[in-house]
């Protein structure tokens, strides 16, 4: 018999999916590593090139969040901004690409931390916790199933509690995942400036749904916060 009836197993949605303690232990691994060389000039090693590669992905999969697991990372490295998260990806792609010429060359060091690197992997480690006074979030939410119908919100406490609540409410069948987020000040101006622009794409006048293609809601939202912040 031929069943295809929707079954929804896991409890996440698309970008918060938990990372593999094995994955999980190699990242850190690699985290360490350059954090070790940005905090204390070692000399780099064969081995290392690829830790910073590892690394480099981390930021990589933040700003294209494109991967299953991209808000989970973001979240660990302490939700930099996405045009924080494409320097440092393009700075350490720098870096690597200078230490396969010279694999003693510690120049790249200062860059990198005039990028905040070194601040963002010791979030991800667990050593800073700390937000930003001020700071807030626009959000931009869907289903695997209906990913043109979007939730798009702000909120002044963390995007993951954000949505464990609402994916905690009895009448929500498939969990949201996170499409995008933007760190930025006054969340809530923002927010309204957003649904302003987009109000012709609103399904309801009460509520924070549009029914509009996730990169022509991406495009303007980048716009507006790129104007503002």
């Amino acid at each position: 018999m031929d069943d295809s009836r929707v079954r929804i197993s896991e409890k996440w949605g698309f970008g918060m999916a938990p990372v593999k303690p094995e994955t999980a232990a190699a990242r850190a691994k690699s985290v360490r590593a350059v954090q070790n060389w940005i905090g204390h000039n070692e000399l780099a090693s064969a081995e290392f090139l690829e830790d910073l590669s590892v690394v480099k992905g981390l930021f990589t999969r933040c700003w294209k969040a494109d991967q299953w697991d991209w808000f989970t990372v973001w979240s660990q490295l302490g939700r930099p901004k996405m045009k924080a998260c494409k320097r440092v990806s393009q700075k350490l792609s720098e870096a690597r690409n200078s230490l396969k010429d010279d694999i003693e060359d510690t120049s790249p060091i200062e860059t990198l931390r005039t990028y905040s690197v070194d601040h963002y992997l010791a979030k991800y480690l667990g050593v800073e916790t700390r937000f930003e006074l001020g700071v807030g979030f626009i959000y931009v939410l869907s289903t695997r199933e209906q990913k043109n119908f979007l939730k798009i919100g702000y909120t002044d406490r963390t995007v993951d509690e954000r949505i464990k609540e609402l994916n905690s409410a009895t009448a929500i069948a498939i969990p949201f995942g996170v499409r995008y987020a933007w760190t930025v000040k006054n969340a809530r101006g923002i927010e309204k400036m957003v649904h302003d622009t987009l109000r012709e794409y609103r399904i309801r006048k009460d509520r924070e749904f549009f029914d509009i293609d996730f990169y022509v809601a991406k495009n303007e939202i980048d716009r507006i916060v790129d104007e503002l912040e």
